[in-house]
C-alpha cells in the first residue's frame, strides 16, 4: 500500500529531499489510519462499551504486540521503546479486553511518539491492589499544567499542539479513557512542560490471580 511505497522510496534512494518526502508519506499516512480507527471505534461507542467481553487477558502480551506495531516508527525517529514490568509473563493476568486494550496502548503510544523527537519511551506495569497499572512515559514535550482537565474530552487539543504538524483530532484520548472507564479502571496523566509526560491506566487483574 501507501506505506509500503514510502518505506520502499526511503529505503532505495539516496537523495535527501525525496527521504524526507517518503518519511512524510509514512508519517502522514499511519496518523490517517490512527484518526480513522478512532473513529471508527467511537461511532460504534455506546455498543462497545457496554457489550466489551471480558476475559482473562496475558497483559504483557498486548503491551508487546503493540510495541512490535510501532517499532517502525521508533526506528524512524531514532528513539528507543522498552517494556518495564517486575512481573512475569504468566502472572501479569487481566480481566479485561485484548481488542480494547490494545487500541488504547496504541493511542497512548502513538502519542508518546508523535511528541517526542529525542530520547525514548517506557512502557511500565506495576501492580497496585486489585488492578496492574500501565504507564507510558516519555522524553517529549510535556503538557501546560492548564491544559491537563482538558485532555480526555472529546475532540480536544491542546493550544501549544496547533503549530505542530499533524496535530491530530483530540479523539484517541477521549476512546482511551472511555474504553478505560468501560474495563473497571482508571486513567490520569502527569506532566511537566518541556519535560515528558506519563499517561496511565488501571486494569483489573484476574480474580484468582495472587
Amino acid at each position: 500500500g501507501i506505506t509500503a511505497g514510502g518505506d520502499y522510496i526511503y529505503q532505495f534512494t539516496a537523495e535527501k529531499d525525496m527521504q524526507e518526502t517518503a518519511q512524510g508519506i509514512v508519517t502522514a499516512t499511519a496518523h490517517l489510519k490512527d484518526i480513522v480507527d478512532n473513529l471508527l471505534m467511537l461511532s460504534a461507542n455506546v455498543d462497545v462499551t457496554n457489550q466489551l467481553v471480558l476475559e482473562e487477558v496475558s497483559l504483557l502480551k498486548v503491551i508487546t504486540d503493540s510495541v512490535l506495531m510501532n517499532q517502525r516508527e521508533v526506528d524512524r525517529k531514532h528513539l528507543t521503546l522498552q517494556i518495564k514490568s517486575p512481573e512475569g509473563d504468566d502472572s501479569a493476568m487481566v480481566f479485561s479486553n485484548k481488542t480494547a486494550l490494545l487500541q488504547i496502548l496504541q493511542n497512548l503510544i502513538s502519542n508518546a511518539l508523535k511528541f517526542t523527537e529525542k530520547g525514548g519511551i517506557v512502557v511500565e506495569v506495576q501492580r497496585t491492589g486489585g488492578f496492574f497499572k500501565v504507564s507510558v512515559e516519555d522524553e517529549g514535550v510535556g503538557i501546560n499544567a492548564a491544559d491537563i482537565p482538558k485532555l480526555f474530552k472529546q475532540f480536544a487539543q491542546l493550544e501549544q499542539f496547533w503549530t505542530r504538524p499533524m496535530s491530530g483530532t483530540g479523539l484517541g484520548l477521549y476512546l482511551s479513557a472511555q474504553l478505560v472507564q468501560a474495563l473497571g479502571g482508571e486513567i490520569g496523566v502527569e506532566s511537566t512542560l518541556g519535560q515528558g509526560s506519563k499517561f496511565f491506566f488501571t486494569v483489573p487483574i484476574v480474580r484468582n490471580n495472587k
